[in-house]
């Protein structure tokens, strides 16, 4: 009988293991969907985390350009386009051409300047870059003076003058030292017009007359009217800028300039800029 009732026992023991293990898996798979489901939800977190990393990131990217929409070095060169030479219509292609030179060409020039109001002599020395014009004052005597400059700085922007002392010869004696002042000098005392500056008087009835030497270089001669006056200019054919112009009035007299032993593009800005302040 015990032998029976152990075997009824173990029948029915296994018959209950049997009929658990399902309910076991189960719960096992569920508690493995709920460990899972943690993972899935930080899964995705790192997701968000990074779109929100990228969108800070890209910000600030997309801004940046918004603010050096105008840089300094842009807005002068837009000032400086402004104020390039345009050329009359009507004039021919060669002229055009010439002025267009002078216009993408042209950095820099120094001359000695000569005109009617000098009597032809070539007394001062021009160096002019942008707006900055250095003015070499010719030398008449070797001795020092109190109070005296031989170059003069000009700037067109502000209007403004002012003399410096820097030859050594001039400036320095054993009692006197110029080179370490700063003299007032008038504007209008020192500016003339620059070469540049008279391509814009050529009009619509300019002429070519053909090609020239000035001062060894290659030029084109030009020839027309303004107002009542009559006007020749010997266009250089490298830079555009006139060498020579020659105005001839209706009461028989002449003004006549010339910018003699042109040198072109090679100032630096410091070149036209006094030592001190």
């Amino acid at each position: 009988m015990k032998k029976t009732y152990l075997l009824i026992a173990a029948i029915l023991l296994l018959a209950i293991m049997i009929a658990c293990a399902p309910i076991e898996t189960k719960e096992k798979e569920e508690t493995k969907e709920k460990e899972a489901a943690p993972e899935t939800q930080d899964a995705h977190v790192p997701t968000t985390e990074k779109k929100t990393v990228d969108e800070k990131v890209v910000a600030p990217n997309t801004a940046e350009p918004k603010k050096e929409t105008a840089p300094a070095a842009e807005t002068k060169t837009e000032t400086k386009t402004e104020t390039k030479i345009e050329p009359a219509k009507d004039l021919s292609e060669k002229i055009k051409s010439l002025i267009s030179k002078a216009n993408t060409k042209l950095t820099s020039m120094i001359y000695l300047y000569g005109s009617t109001e000098n009597q032809g002599r070539f007394l001062n020395t021009y160096q002019i870059r942008g707006d900055k014009i250095k003015v070499i004052k010719f030398e008449e005597s070797y001795y020092v003076a109190e109070e005296y400059f031989d170059a003069v700085y000009l700037d067109d922007a502000l209007k403004t003058a002012t003399g410096r002392c820097e030859h050594p010869r001039r400036c320095i004696s054993a009692n006197v030292d110029n080179t370490k002042k700063i003299f007032t000098a008038n504007y209008d005392d020192y500016r003339r017009k620059t070469p540049y500056e008279w391509l814009s008087d050529i009009t619509s009835t300019a002429e070519i007359l053909g090609p020239e030497l000035v001062d060894k270089r290659s030029t084109t001669k030009i020839k027309y009217t303004k107002g009542n006056s009559k006007v020749e200019m010997w266009l250089d054919e490298t830079y555009g800028v006139p060498l020579q112009i020659k105005i001839a009035y209706p009461d028989d007299t002449e003004e006549n300039y010339k910018f003699a032993n042109a040198q072109f593009n090679t100032l630096k800005e410091a070149d036209v800029l006094p030592a001190f302040t």
